[in-house]
């Protein structure tokens, strides 16, 4: 009987570690994901980026400014700073998420390992216990 307890508590850990390997694989996943939807974002900002400074000089032509000078070069410097640090926000924002993905599963790896040392110690001592006579 008390080996069958051993067996056990030692397949209880087993499983525990599994079920947490396989959320961990999950986290890696959502990880990849979350860098790969920030790429695809920062592709699309990028297009529409393009074609809001094209419809600005459009409009500063129209208007009869010079855009190489004064507040037309200004305004359009300004508009690409904006777009850019837009593109790098998106960037940041996925890569962050990818971090922290990446951080909950390593936490579940290492619970995982945690509570199957913990199955295999509770096996241990039923059997310490066994061969004593406490049990």
């Amino acid at each position: 009987m008390g080996a069958l307890v051993m067996a056990m508590q030692l397949q209880e850990g087993r499983e525990q570690k599994s079920m947490l390997a396989f959320e961990a694989d999950l986290k890696a996943r959502e990880a990849r994901a979350l860098r790969q939807k920030a790429t695809f974002e920062q592709q699309r900002q990028t297009k529409h980026a393009t074609r809001v400074k094209s419809a600005l000089r459009t409009k500063l032509a129209a208007s009869g400014a010079r855009m190489d000078i004064g507040a037309p070069l200004m305004l359009q410097e300004e508009q690409a700073a904006e777009l850019e640090l837009e593109n790098l926000l998106i960037g940041a924002e996925g890569e962050e998420g990818f971090q922290m993905a990446m951080l909950e599963r390593k936490v579940l790896k290492k619970k995982g390992k945690a509570v199957e040392t913990a199955g295999q110690l509770r096996a241990a001592q039923t059997g310490v216990s066994l061969l004593t006579g406490f049990a």
